[in-house]
């Protein structure tokens, strides 16, 4: 379950931020994470606890 929500969560993220459906894995480096981050603390109110179990 939390896999699923997870995975909804980061490709709304992705579809945000890069406009696209998908990015390479090529593209995943340090930066990407500290914006889903912040993604997840502010667009969708999540709290620090919730967004380190939904970290990469």
């Amino acid at each position: 379950m939390k896999y699923n929500a997870c995975l909804s969560t980061l490709e709304s993220f992705v579809k945000q931020k890069y406009h696209e459906d998908d990015i390479p894995l090529s593209k995943l480096n340090y930066a990407f994470i500290v914006e889903f981050e912040l993604f997840l603390k502010t667009q969708q109110a999540c709290a620090h606890n919730t967004v380190n179990r939904c970290q990469i």
